[in-house]
């Protein structure tokens, strides 16, 4: 079976999982997804011993299958964080581009209104505000209002154009503005559930690795097995780095 298939087959019991038991990934997915595989083939050679401790046998078949539905969770999730960075980067290129019209557009409107104080003053309120939020939102009002007075935004050589143009740019740059924030306010629900197939996983991994080492306590060949090596490896590093301080 194949990662797209694991996802399938756990994402209704993965979406059960209570809000305030989801977890956050601790190191990098597709380094815990390696090691739960390992694991499930480690303990497999141990399973008499393990369901002797009281492991159902179900965890070794199991784990395999949610690090592939994790596995595909964190490549959607990625997918996803790639086309937010895009997005940011978009907007960031285009932000300079909207502003400057939407400051040529309130100074041509100024002009076309200047005997008109009632829609001048809406003018003004629309030039409040600096914001990316305020801009993108000027740019729609600057449209609506422009297209609502015809005939004045044309004797200060303004056209429907200008005005259909601003209202584009609007909804493009509110577009990628919300692309981009998707992850910043954490509301993307490919992370969310990323997060809940990690910890589905995390579960099973926990009791083999907890029962493999009290059932191998004894036996350091054995029990090595059942610690995490990428943990192994950076509480080496970490220890290596305050001897040095030490130093």
């Amino acid at each position: 079976m194949g990662h797209k298939e694991d996802y399938n087959l756990k994402l209704a019991e993965a979406q059960e999982l209570p809000a305030e038991n989801v977890l956050n990934p601790y190191m990098p997915m597709g380094v815990y997804c390696q090691e739960a595989e390992d694991l499930a083939v480690w303990a497999t050679e141990d399973l008499a011993k393990l369901a002797a401790a009281g492991l159902p046998e179900t965890y070794l078949t199991e784990i395999p299958i949610w690090a592939g539905a994790t596995h595909q969770a964190q490549s959607l999730w990625m997918r996803e964080r790639q086309s937010q960075e895009e997005a940011e980067q978009q907007r960031a290129e285009k932000s300079p581009e909207a502003y400057d019209y939407r400051n040529q557009m309130i100074h041509g409107l100024r002009y076309a209104f200047r005997k008109h104080p009632d829609l001048l003053m809406q003018v003004a309120t629309i030039a409040e505000g600096e914001s990316d939020a305020d801009m993108i939102q000027d740019l729609n009002d600057i449209s609506v209002l422009g297209l609502a007075n015809p005939e004045l935004i044309q004797k200060a050589g303004m056209s429907e154009e200008d005005m259909h143009m601003s209202a584009q740019m609007s909804d493009e740059l509110g577009h990628l503005r919300a692309l981009a924030n998707g992850e910043k306010n954490g509301t993307n629900e490919y992370c969310e559930i990323r997060n809940r197939m990690y910890t589905k996983l995390k579960e099973l991994v926990d009791e083999v690795r907890d029962c493999g080492k009290f059932v191998f306590w004894r036996d350091p060949k054995r029990v090595k097995g059942y610690a995490s090596a990428y943990n192994r490896k950076k509480r080496g590093s970490n220890k290596n780095n305050e001897n040095q301080l030490e130093e």
